[in-house]
């Protein structure tokens, strides 16, 4: 397909992608879930979980709590050397886990358990130590007490580096990124004692707080290898206390804020390195899991349970928790099964003014879809109207390849794309989506500026380092990625800002999850070079 900008698509999909159009269908995301019960175990409470699937965490047996790692149907149990109590608490990509344990004395002492070995962490001058997270290099963030007060620390490579912010009575890290990059939050030691947000970096400290939330709470829980954080906050009343709480994500200087419908409460817990979000909710109900992703939220609950919370999700979309049956707190992992709509063309005709007639369904489990449907440049919604709901009739050009490329875009599902090339023309055909990968494309790119207050994108768009043709989509400008004029998976954009001063970058590609990245004016003109990828399982 040669490479060009669709004013058509360009136009709906803007409608489609920013204005949020109330009528297309949400679909509920599908998963697959494997219970988790530790041997003997009272509760089973998984904490993190990596990109194989391997999850750690902790379970009680009526006496007594111990880490333990799941991985590929076995339970290790994880019991540190003088411990009366072991909790793990996170699992990098090599399944080393950290943690901490408490001795007989009650004090708490962090770890690193690596190939059946137990590397005891203790801050220097530290009453206590808690271990919290760990990332790829085996770098280890948490907190200690030394008898005046809470510190953060790094402990990297036998070292342990202490930071701390002003006036603050407690300081709790929770999360550290493959760069070293720690978010958490801290409270502050002078009235009315706020609890805000951070991001430590080397030696810089960044306190992170919603803009307009006048008197509010922030508590930041996990940050991404891109640096984007995700967490929590609440307008504090009567005395300190919240009404409620709500998610955000903080990307390149800009907080996104979200709650999902009807909860008093919104938690989320983890993002992964595509910038989907995992976490749960509260409403009248009880305690729910739910998915932030590119603006959507699918809320799901583990089949039976009473109450239902997400702690940790990978880069596979995999997320780990645990729920509640009644009587027994059990673990879970859910992974998710995506799909794409089921598109089936019941005709394919040539008409006498050139170009062809494309009439046919999109649909989800035989119930027809409000969606969008592209076709070289001609577009139409599905949502009832002049035709029933599901169907669309379409007469479109043949491109200078003399093909034709459908594309089907409904909420929730992935995106449908179909060539139909010159051998294939005028044949009627019937072609129909199946389950596919739910892992994101790898998307690197780098930005400067450009004339009239402009910015360049350049960059690649793969998946498992091959190279992808692809819709690359930024604020109105777009193009495909398929080799023409240049390199397969390449783009170059040249965009303006929108009227906040930010670009969001768009990727679609059939049978792979959406890409969507936002670049806040904190970001621009200034070049950078950004990579975002989830693997495939």
């Amino acid at each position: 397909m040669k490479t060009k900008r669709i004013s058509t698509i360009l136009t709906v999909l803007n409608l489609f992608l920013f204005a949020g159009l109330a009528v297309l269908d949400a679909q509920a995301a599908s998963y697959r879930f494997t219970t988790l019960d530790a041997p003997g175990a009272f509760y089973t409470h998984p904490r993190s979980i990596n990109a194989s699937g391997q999850v750690t965490g902790y379970y009680y047996d009526d006496v007594r709590d111990y880490g333990f790692v799941y991985s590929g149907g076995t339970f290790t149990t994880l019991d540190a050397p003088g411990a009366t109590k072991t909790f793990a608490y996170s699992i990098n990509a090599s399944g080393q886990v950290t943690g901490f344990y408490q001795d007989v004395s009650d004090r708490n002492h962090g770890f690193v358990y690596s190939n059946g070995t137990f590397t005891i962490l203790n801050a220097p001058g530290a009453i206590e130590t808690s271990a919290i997270s760990i990332n790829d290099s085996g770098q280890v963030t948490g907190y200690y007490w030394d008898g005046s007060g809470t510190h953060g620390f790094v402990y990297s490579n036998g070292t342990f580096t202490t930071f701390d912010t002003p006036d603050h009575a407690f300081i709790q890290p929770t999360s550290i990124n493959a760069s070293g990059q720690v978010t958490g939050y801290y409270t502050t030691s002078v009235m009315p004692r706020l609890t805000n947000g951070f991001v430590y970096s080397g030696s810089a400290f960044k306190p992170l707080d919603i803009p307009g939330q006048g008197l509010g709470s922030t508590l930041a829980a996990s940050i991404n290898d891109s640096g984007q954080v995700t967490g929590s906050y609440c307008n504090v009343v009567d005395k300190g206390g919240c009404h409620g709480s709500h998610g955000f994500v903080y990307s390149g200087d800009t907080f996104t804020t979200f709650d999902v419908p009807d909860a008093t409460h919104t938690e989320p817990s983890s993002i992964n390195n595509g910038g989907q979000v995992a976490g749960y909710y509260l409403n009248g109900s009880g305690y729910h899991g739910f998915l932030y992703s590119n603006g959507m939220i699918t809320k799901f609950d583990v089949p039976g349970a009473n109450g239902t919370e997400a702690t940790s999700i990978n880069v596979s979309g995999q997320v780990a928790g645990s729920y509640w049956d009644g009587s027994h707190r059990h673990g879970f992992i859910a992974t998710p099964v995506c799909e794409t709509p089921t598109v089936t063309v019941e005709t394919l005709t040539g008409v006498p003014q050139g170009g062809f007639r494309l009439t046919g369904s999109i649909t989800r489990e035989g119930a027809p879809l409000c969606a969008l449907v592209l076709a070289n440049g001609q577009s139409m919604f599905t949502c009832g109207g002049s035709l029933p709901k599901g169907d669309f009739d379409l007469t479109v050009p043949l491109d200078d390849q003399r093909q034709i490329t459908l594309f089907g875009f409904s909420a929730g599902l992935l995106p449908y794309q179909q060539t139909f090339g010159p051998d294939a023309l005028p044949v009627s055909a019937n072609v129909t989506g199946s389950a596919t990968s739910c892992s994101i494309p790898k998307v690197t790119y780098t930005t400067t500026a450009a004339s009239q207050g402009k910015f360049r994108i350049t960059g690649s768009i793969t998946h498992d380092d091959a190279p992808l043709c692809a819709l690359v989509l930024a604020n109105g400008q777009s193009m495909f990625t398929c080799g023409d004029p240049l390199g397969k998976g390449s783009f170059d954009l040249t965009v303006p800002p929108d009227d906040q001063g930010k670009i969001t970058l768009f990727g679609f590609v059939a049978g792979l999850e959406p890409f969507q990245q936002t670049l806040g004016p904190g970001a621009l003109p200034a070049p950078a070079t950004v990579t975002v990828a989830s693997p495939p399982r």
